[in-house]
């Protein structure tokens, strides 16, 4: 399969903007997706979030795709997520009011959030085929509220088809 690494900024992931009450976040959210498994059209993402001594934080998923006018993303396409420190699984809950948002409690001491899910690409149509796969890097993540998702520094690794070449408008 090949792999592609690039450092992008969560702006150019998201246009969901949110208030700041993490500060500056200086290590960047490392997403690794699996783009490999185009006969169920799943993405398998892996993704780590630093800690900066927070003992308590919520996790979004967009709302927002880029260049639309309305809220369209469903959170209905994300499925298995798992949240782990120091491969331990971690207890999170849904918010009751907002189905795009997991609460996660954490230790004081820990450094790395990490968290796995899937990714469900469209049964018809879609961003997945055999010949193509179009990854839309607003639904290959999770993110802290709070933050200024203009300056989250991310750092992507995709994994594609064997076979298969990049291309992308980021460069």
């Amino acid at each position: 399969p090949t792999l592609v690494v690039a450092p992008i900024l969560c702006c150019a992931i998201l246009s969901t903007l949110a208030k700041a009450s993490v500060a500056n976040a200086k290590r960047p959210i490392q997403i690794h997706v699996d783009a490999t498994d185009t006969t169920h059209k799943v993405f398998s993402v892996t993704e780590f979030i630093p800690l900066q001594g927070e003992t308590s934080m919520t996790l979004l998923y967009p709302r927002w795709e880029i260049g639309s006018h309305a809220p369209i993303i469903s959170v209905a396409d994300l499925a298995g997520l798992e949240l782990q420190l120091n491969g331990r699984p971690v207890k999170w809950s849904r918010d009751p009011l907002d189905v795009n948002a997991f609460h996660v409690a954490l230790p004081r001491n820990a450094s790395v959030l990490e968290a796995r899910f899937q990714y469900l690409s469209p049964i018809s149509g879609g961003v997945m085929s055999p010949n193509i796969v179009e990854v839309q890097w607003e639904h290959m993540m999770l993110y802290p509220q709070g933050a200024s998702v203009n300056e989250i520094p991310v750092v992507v690794q995709l994994r594609l088809p064997e076979g298969f070449h990049a291309a992308s408008s980021l460069g």
